[in-house]
């Protein structure tokens, strides 16, 4: 894709250089080729990413299938839903302050508790502005709200993967390390006030 774009790039001729000189048959001729060549590298490119987002966007789906499956149906949609509430991610770092900034994996609890926490009336307002938007991570992903909506459809079955409490807290426990690395890097990035 990269090389493909490069090309169609180079072989655009440069209209402000070719300006100044005088035309000659050679030159018109010269950048009617380019031109063409160029626009055909770009129809190259434009249908790879078509067909490259196409089917990074059906894997979302199908992705989004097998979550359901194995973790079942509600899990998925809250799994889900949390990526709208991401900008309550984001609200709830940009009130730290050094006196209240413990160290380490901390922000990812503190990140939890504060969108676990977001009012019915927040929850209502980021959905609404999810599907006015119809937003998504990026170019490769379908729209969140057309994910869940997805989801939502699905017939219902049993999580396939359970586990008990003690299992919960030991999944919990072998993560405090990659955690808190994770999160030291985290909180160097936050604006200290």
């Amino acid at each position: 894709m990269q090389t493909i774009a490069a090309w169609a790039f180079w072989l655009q001729p440069n209209n402000e250089e070719h300006s100044m000189v005088p035309s000659s048959f050679g030159a018109v001729l010269v950048n009617t080729l380019l031109e063409i060549l160029g626009l055909f590298f770009e129809l190259l490119w434009t249908l790879l990413h078509w067909s490259m987002m196409y089917h990074s966007q059906i894997a979302e789906y199908v992705a989004d299938a097998k979550s359901a499956s194995v973790a079942g149906k509600t899990a998925a949609h809250k799994l889900l839903f949390t990526a709208i509430l991401s900008d309550e991610a984001e609200r709830a770092t940009r009130g730290l302050r050094v006196h209240n900034r413990p160290k380490d994996g901390w922000i990812f609890d503190h990140i939890a508790t504060e969108m676990r926490n977001t009012s019915d009336e927040r929850k209502a307002l980021r959905m609404s502005e999810a599907e006015t938007q119809k937003s998504s991570v990026d170019d490769s992903h379908p729209p969140t709200v057309y994910r869940i909506a997805f989801v939502d459809q699905l017939p219902d079955a049993p999580a396939r993967v359970t586990f008990s409490q003690q299992q919960a807290e030991a999944i919990d426990a072998s993560f405090v390390p990659y955690k808190d690395a994770l999160g030291a890097q985290i909180l160097r990035r936050i604006e200290v006030y």
